[in-house]
């Protein structure tokens, strides 16, 4: 192989020359034919029987604000591990990714991580406080919702709000359900999802809660979810799951 270039000071090839660079032998020809397999791996497609906690989802809250990217109302920390944050080993759970804009009142608390159902009036859900104007909107699987804040009248809650990518570290996980996300922008991309398959990162849309099965079957120890914007992540938004 050569190259052609143009003189450099002190260099006694002509304007233009060519130069040798590297030279390759070929020893041997070989032909492009993989062979296909007998048989295609085996998919095992996850419901909602199959989990160990199907009436109580393991809570990822979504916080925003500014300069105040969380999750579970907590930024990051090392072994800073939340109850609802320790998985039992050899299990799958059922886990629901959900915007916590409000600061967690009942239901799920991302304080104390207290997930209950709202029995005064009859239906399971999150309930998460905010400041002025309120929103309700319809849950996943078991008929549940959140009732979300807002941050006035004006509707900054939902200004507020924007799509992240959740990634969480592990063995990888399938989509349940999603609902909500009705809002400004999510009827442009909602028919690009794809949902079925293994997925190590889910897009959760503003507004929107999505529901996700996860083995924990692997291994035992510390393992991140975070936001693949690294903008939140490196403002907080990440947290560990204990496997044990």
């Amino acid at each position: 192989m050569a190259s052609r270039m143009g003189g450099m000071h002190g260099n006694a090839l002509p304007m233009g020359s060519d130069y040798p660079i590297f030279s390759v032998k070929v020893t041997k020809q070989v032909g492009d034919s993989p062979t296909l397999p007998k048989a295609l791996s085996k998919f095992h497609h996850y419901t909602l029987a199959d989990t160990a906690n199907p009436q109580k989802p393991i809570p990822i809250g979504i916080t925003e604000g500014r300069m105040k990217m969380v999750l579970n109302g907590r930024p990051y920390a090392y072994n800073d591990i939340l109850p609802n944050e320790r998985i039992p080993f050899d299990t799958v759970q059922l886990m629901e990714i959900f915007h916590d804009h409000g600061g967690g009142h009942g239901g799920h608390k991302m304080g104390g991580m207290q997930h209950g159902d709202d029995k005064a009036k009859g239906e399971s859900g999150h309930r998460m406080g905010g400041m002025g104007m309120g929103m309700r909107r319809g849950g996943g699987d078991s008929g549940g919702g959140h009732k979300m804040g807002g941050m006035g009248g004006g509707g900054m809650g939902m200004m507020m709000s924007m799509a992240h990518p959740i990634h969480l570290h592990g063995q990888y996980f399938q989509i349940l359900s999603r609902s909500g996300g009705e809002g400004q922008g999510y009827a442009s991309v909602k028919n690009g999802f794809i949902e079925g398959g293994w997925k190590d990162t889910v897009l959760v849309m503003p507004g929107e809660t999505v529901r996700i099965i996860k083995p924990f079957q692997d291994f035992k120890g510390l393992f991140m979810m975070h936001c693949h914007n690294l903008e939140h992540e490196d403002m907080g938004m990440m947290r560990d799951l204990s496997v044990e």
